[in-house]
Order: C-alpha cells, then structure tokens, then sequence
C-alpha cells in the first residue's frame, strides 16, 4: 500500500506510506457532466467575468491601505518552497494577487471561491472582532487572507459548472468534498453533503499559523507586542482550534508510528492537501487502520467540533503500534 503517493526509486524515512516523488501540481481542474475536461476557455471566461466585478466595487479605502501592505512575492515564494518541500514541482502556484480579493459584507471573515478563483475578506467583521477582542484589525486581516491563500493554493476540482443552477455538482477543495456520494465512482453525481470539511480547515489553518509568522519574519513587519497578543486571542478564540489540534495529533501519531520527524509526517500531510488525496481509498483505510483509533477516518468524514473534541482524545490516548 502507497497512501500519499505513487512509487517511486527513493523513500522518505524508509516508511512505505510516505513516498518521495517528483511530479507536476495543477492546482485547478474542470470537468464535464461526464467526467471528461471542461474547455479551459470557459474557465478563462468565469474569472474575467469575476475580475471585472471586483474592478467595478467601490473599495475601502482602508482595505485598501491594508492590501497595499501585503507583499504577494514573499507569499507566492512561500508557497512555492512548501510544495517543492514535499516533492511537488509546482506548474503554477494559484497565489492570488489583490485584483482577486473583494470585500464581503455580513457576518463573514473570509472565504475562498472555487469557481471564479477570488477571496473574500469581510473587513466589516474583521473590524468588529478585533475592536471586541483588542487585536490589532490589520493582524487578523492578514491572517484570515492567509488563511484562504492556501485554499486557493491546494487541489480543486470542479464538476459540471455548466448545469442549470450554475453551481457544481461535485467540488472538492484541499481533503474537503461537497456533493460526493462517498460510496460511488466521481462520476456519479448524487449530492452527499460535504466531507472532510473540518478536518480540511484544520489543516488550513494549522499551515497559514505557520506561514503568517514566517511572513512577518521575512517582511520585518509586525508590532511584537501587537503580534503575541494576537496569537494569544486566537490560540482561545479561533473557530478551527479544535480541529487545528487534531490536525497536530494526527501528526505526531503518524510521525511516531512510522519512526519519523513530526516535519515529514506534516509534508506528507500537505502533500495530499495539494494533491487533494482521498483519504476514503480502500489503501488508506487499511494503512489508518494499523495506527489510528477504529473507526476514526470515519468518524473523521463527518466531524463537527464537538466530534473534533472526541477524535482528539482518542488520538491522545489510544496506545499504538507502528505500521507495517
């Protein structure tokens, strides 16, 4: 068995789950109804069409001061050393410039779509939390755009964006699928709700924490007082810390059942999040069955934060035996 990888002349540790191999990461696919490519100039077409949109909004202007202090290059070249990290030679790095970010009123922070390849970021609810919490506004900015950053970055695919309702049938961002009939071949639409959801944002959030201070290591930017109280408030408050924590447990436990560093066990954890692995593959299940608690991809699937709660502890507490 293989998870996270194909076969290959080298290994990463001497652990048959983790492979080294070099192959070529096309973060973006469509397809047809019938599972064949969807015509690349449709997709062209839906992010012009999206661009134009966000050209055309009347901006903030203090967003806009805050976008002015984002320095793309240093993501983009973040990004880009990450994913050679795990042996993925990079096509073309989906790092979204400002041209790509628009502004979302309501009660959102951020989020990233799919479809038309742009980020919103709620700056009316960034202010609000941050006035309430006492953090610096522009620190939780730039954490959130980070956040969605590696969104955009990871897998995803999307089937059948030419249906009457205009939205896809099946999508799949990063681990995270909505529509999937888990049961049946990717062709088969059924809409299935969505799996993999939290754990997906858990990974993303545990990998943008990271990148955020290296970020302001390599930019030099950043009040220190006004950065640790930033981390402090969501180290408490974030609303993926539950998952977040199960992200790293998970880590340690397939680092110490496969007798190597927690850094390597993480690599191959990305390396599915940008290869968008399926965790449900009957290898994975045999291979997660020799070191995670029964029944836990499962659970895992459909885990909402109470259930993340109940997974940590299993994973916390269960004994092991290293894998095969």
């Amino acid at each position: 068995m293989r998870p996270f990888g194909e076969k290959h002349s080298h290994e990463l540790g001497n652990v048959p789950g983790f492979l080294v191999y070099c192959r070529y990461m096309k973060s973006r696919e469509f397809f047809n109804a019938d599972n064949t490519p969807e015509d690349p100039e449709l997709q062209k077409e839906r992010e012009r069409e999206a661009g134009e949109k966000i050209a055309r909004e009347e901006k903030i202007p203090e967003m806009e001061a805050w976008l002015d202090q984002v320095d793309f290059d240093v993501l983009e070249d973040m990004f880009e050393e990450d994913i050679r990290k795990t042996a993925i030679s990079p096509e073309k790095v989906n790092v979204l410039r400002r041209d790509r970010m628009r502004n979302m009123n309501g009660n959102i922070i951020g989020g990233y779509i799919v479809p038309t390849n742009e980020i919103l970021l709620g700056y009316k609810k960034i202010k609000i939390i941050a006035k309430y919490a006492g953090i610096d506004a522009y620190l939780e900015f730039l954490e959130t755009l980070i956040h969605e950053e590696n969104h955009a970055v990871s897998k995803t695919r999307c089937w059948n964006l030419q249906g009457e309702s205009g939205a896809p049938v099946l999508s799949q961002s990063g681990y995270a699928k909505t529509g999937f009939d888990d049961k049946k071949e990717p062709g088969f639409f059924e809409r299935a709700g969505k799996v993999f959801e939290l754990f997906n944002e858990g990974v993303t959030e545990k990998r943008a924490r990271k990148m955020f201070r290296e970020y302001l290591r390599r930019t030099g930017r950043g009040d220190a007082d006004k950065v640790k109280r930033f981390e402090q408030y969501i180290d408490i408050n974030h609303p993926y810390n539950r998952a977040t924590q199960v992200t790293e447990a998970l880590t340690r436990r397939l680092a110490a059942a496969n007798g190597i560093t927690e850094e390597a066990a993480e690599g191959a954890i990305m390396r599915g999040y940008y290869e968008g692995e399926d965790l449900l593959r009957k290898d994975f299940q045999e291979w997660f069955q020799e070191m995670l608690p029964p029944g836990f991809i499962d659970k895992l699937r459909v885990a909402d934060d109470n259930d993340m709660k109940v997974l940590l502890k299993e994973l916390e507490q269960m004994p092991f035996k290293k894998a095969a």
